[in-house]
This record gives C-alpha cells, structure tokens and sequence, in this order.
C-alpha cells in the first residue's frame, strides 16, 4: 500500500499538499457522480469511502462505493425491529 502525504501536524503549515487536498474535497465529490446523485440511499453511506473514490478516479481502480444497505435496507430494517423487541 502507498503512503499520501498531506502534511505534517508538527508544521504550522499543516496542510502542505495542496493539491491533494483539491482532489480530496472537490474532486472526489459524491453529489458530482450521477449515479450517487439518482441513489436513494446517499444520505446513508455519503458516498462511500473517500479513499476508494479517490482511487477509482485518480488511480484508474473500479472500487465498489456502494453501502451494503443498498438492495437490502428491508434485512437490516427487520433486523433492528427484532433487536428491540
């Protein structure tokens, strides 16, 4: 596994990649993905891990973003109720 650098938390200039941290908070957005944007589940997983949609759009890789709730929100659901009862 590769180590990312963003910066140091002993340097007063904490946040010396700058140009990580653009692609981070901008170019990783899940609300610019338009399969996200249809999702009805995106207010749960808030699009997946940030590091696998960092990897898929800037490495190439094909992560599954996808929250196991999606295509079985009625199990889980089901679940909590019996665990209350």
């Amino acid at each position: 596994m590769r180590t990312i650098l963003v910066g140091n938390i002993n340097d007063k200039h904490i946040w010396s990649n700058h140009q990580l941290n653009a692609q981070y908070s901008m170019g990783i957005d899940h609300y610019q993905d338009p399969v996200c944007r249809d999702c009805s589940f995106l207010p749960i997983c808030r699009g997946g891990c940030p590091k696998r949609r960092y990897e898929n759009k800037y490495e190439g890789k094909q992560n599954d973003c996808c929250t196991p709730f999606k295509g079985r929100i009625e199990d889980y659901l089901e679940l909590i109720v019996k665990k209350q009862d």
